[in-house]
């Protein structure tokens, strides 16, 4: 039998390229097992079924904005306006 489990994910866009710290507010001992895991957009291979070309970051360019698509080192060059810093937990 399955045990069951509660998923929670919490999400800010806050200022900056990620240079803060503890943004969740976590605990000490939350802290102590927690993993980052920074997700580059352009360089993650998705399975076939799960691609779209339109939506593809190294392919696309917004008319809008005037951004993109992205290159290579995207992330380090990008101005420090803001990132998502996302939090999952399972209990």
């Amino acid at each position: 039998m399955k045990q069951d489990f509660e998923v929670s994910i919490e999400s800010f866009h806050l200022p900056g390229k990620g240079e803060l710290q503890n943004v969740h507010r976590l605990t000490p001992d939350q802290l102590a097992q927690r993993e980052v895991i920074m997700v580059d957009i352009a360089g993650e291979l998705l399975e076939n079924n799960d691609y779209v070309k339109e939506e593809d970051p190294t392919k696309f360019s917004s008319t809008k904005t005037g951004r993109g698509p992205l290159t290579p080192g995207w992330a380090n060059r990008q101005r420090a306006e803001a990132q998502l810093r996302g939090c999952s937990t399972r209990d």
